[in-house]
């Protein structure tokens, strides 16, 4: 008769549940943003045409929004998907002053992840003070 309480069964489980945690390490992750451009707090001297977000699995968005400094909000609209990247295209802008953009994902496994990332761009006497960055 089978029994747990025999120690070779109990440490035979305790191995068969430990390998099964090891083999199926994807069953348990969540997607997860590896670099975005521009990235978080950056200082930037001109406003850049896309937003970018490059994750560790593909993704699916469900919303990207840009703040900007005067609190206007702008829902951004999907440029392109080439997974595991999603990139968005900004409208013109050039007010000087720091961006909020919030995004929220749907990961490979039906989780949904969202970040929020800040920007700031420069005025020419900022731009001066601070040296070159993006």
């Amino acid at each position: 008769m089978f029994s747990l309480f025999r120690p070779s069964h109990f440490f035979a489980g305790l191995l068969l549940l430990a390998f099964s945690f090891i083999a199926t390490p994807q069953a348990f992750a969540h997607a997860v943003l590896l670099d975005s451009s521009p990235r978080n707090d950056a200082l930037i001297q001109s406003m850049p045409k896309q937003l970018r977000l490059q994750f560790n699995e593909p993704v699916t968005p469900a919303v990207a929004r840009l703040l900007g400094p005067d609190g206007e909000a702008t829902d951004l609209k999907e440029s392109t998907e080439a997974a595991p990247e999603l990139t968005f295209s900004l409208p013109s802008l050039t007010t000087i002053g720091s961006y909020t953009f919030s995004w929220r994902v749907v990961s490979a496994d039906g989780h949904p992840i969202g970040e929020t990332l800040r920007f700031s761009l420069l005025n020419k006497k900022q731009q001066s003070l601070c040296g070159p960055r993006s």
